[in-house]
């Protein structure tokens, strides 16, 4: 699952992970990522940007981890410009990718 503002960004990883065999779903926010997963096929990962409208990355993390097991377990993978996420105590366990994006890194 990519949930992700920015269309452009979106649909060049939508079509790399395509290419590489996976299914892959993509939502603009996270109110609607979050309506899927309480009512469609549980994804394997989520592919997480933060700054988003509707319901920014933090919020849908925050969300999520008070859902039901199956999907507070999805693993996620924040999307972020910001430099040194690692330093970034509210990040948590979570991996993150810096923006802009290596295709290859995804």
């Amino acid at each position: 699952m990519v949930v992700e503002d920015d269309a452009d960004i979106s649909e060049s990883m939508l079509d790399a992970l395509e290419i590489e065999g996976h299914s892959v779903r993509a939502f603009r926010n996270g109110q609607d990522a979050l309506v899927n997963l309480r009512s469609g096929e549980l994804p394997r990962l989520i592919l997480l940007d933060l700054m988003m409208p509707t319901m920014d990355g933090w919020k849908f993390l925050e969300a999520k981890k008070q859902s039901p097991a199956p999907i507070a377990q999805i693993p996620v993978v924040i999307l972020s410009a910001v430099a040194d996420m690692k330093r970034t105590s509210t990040v948590g366990d979570y991996e993150y990718i810096k923006k802009p994006l290596d295709l290859e890194e995804l």
